[in-house]
């Protein structure tokens, strides 16, 4: 049967599971990061270490995998590029990339890891990181349209934090963006053990802030994933509302948007302590989403050991640190 939600409960064949894990690398050399096989090394020290973990996350379309340009590993991206070096947003690295993905959740699954897909990366669209140099992130992003044979995304006027209209309703953009959700899923959705999650850190939007356009947006993702998926596989959403307390979410629900219960659970980034399920803050949500809490640097061992008594409180039962 592989993976299901009960309530805020992750289960496998119907079985209460309890999934905790941490970056896949050592540093910034991660052998999941760049897909470079054999992936025994990242996957055993997962296993072994004195947490066990069990679940990461892989972020598909990394910024720092496509910039500089000049730098660009075309083994590690997932587009293809035309003689002029520009993205092709319909053409996909089948043959390397992909290849090496499905092997890497291969050997995972092995591990009884379970890896969650991040489509979308917010902070690879941000126009404000112009001083990182020589990686800039919009600058060299593969969905800028300045960087594509396709046009698409062309940023308009100044929006909430830098943001370019990713979550557009313009029919050039949609259609790049299902194109690529759809081949993501249908290369991926075979494994058991893949969860997606929609975008990492999605704030911003065309709708000064309010969140509307966003949510739209996101509501729209999941109803393509599930398309693909029939609900097979469990999908996240990053709530990036800060202190407002999943904010996206209760207006997902409010709206009585047609995909609010086709996904599973939501994401939030911070110290897993000031996400606890039983808070009141989510009450008109925590009983029908699992929470998965991203503690994004928060290592003081404090915390770590708050981290694993978390872990035992049903509702609160996943939890990933990025870097």
């Amino acid at each position: 049967m592989g993976f299901t939600r009960l309530g805020r409960e992750v289960r496998y064949n119907n079985n209460l599971v309890y999934l905790a894990g941490v970056h896949a690398g050592t540093g910034t050399a991660s052998t999941t990061d760049g897909l470079i096989p054999p992936f025994d090394d990242d996957m055993k020290r997962l296993r072994d270490n004195n947490r066990q973990n069990n679940f990461f996350r892989h972020w598909l379309v990394p910024y720092w995998k496509y910039s500089p340009p000049a730098s660009v590993d075309l083994n590690q991206v997932v587009f293809l590029r035309n003689p002029s070096n520009k993205w092709r947003l319909y053409a996909f690295n089948d043959a390397v990339y992909f290849a090496r993905l499905d092997q890497m959740i291969s050997k995972a699954a092995e591990k009884g890891i379970v890896v969650q897909l991040v489509l979308f990366d917010r902070c690879g669209l941000d126009t404000s990181k112009t001083n990182e140099a020589p990686v800039k992130r919009w600058d060299h992003s593969p969905w800028n349209a300045a960087n594509n044979t396709n046009g698409v995304i062309v940023q308009v006027g100044s929006t909430p934090s830098g943001l370019p209209e990713a979550y557009s309703n313009r029919a050039d953009i949609r259609g790049a963006q299902e194109n690529y959700i759809k081949h993501v899923v249908s290369k991926t959705k075979a494994h058991v053990n893949v969860f997606y999650e929609i975008m990492n850190e999605p704030i911003g939007g065309t709708n000064d802030g309010t969140g509307d356009d966003r949510v739209s947006w996101a509501d729209w993702v999941v109803g393509v994933i599930h398309g693909q998926t029939g609900g097979s596989h469990l999908i996240f959403y990053n709530d990036h509302t800060g202190g407002a307390k999943g904010a996206d979410i209760k207006k997902w629900k409010e709206r009585s948007l047609p995909n609010y219960n086709n996904f599973h659970g939501v994401i939030f980034h911070g110290r897993p302590a000031d996400y606890d399920p039983a808070n009141a803050a989510y009450s008109s949500f925590s009983d029908e989403k699992i929470f998965q809490v991203s503690s994004d640097g928060f290592q003081d061992t404090a915390q770590e050991r708050r981290t694993q008594i978390l872990l035992t409180k049903p509702g609160l039962i996943t939890r990933s640190t990025r870097r």
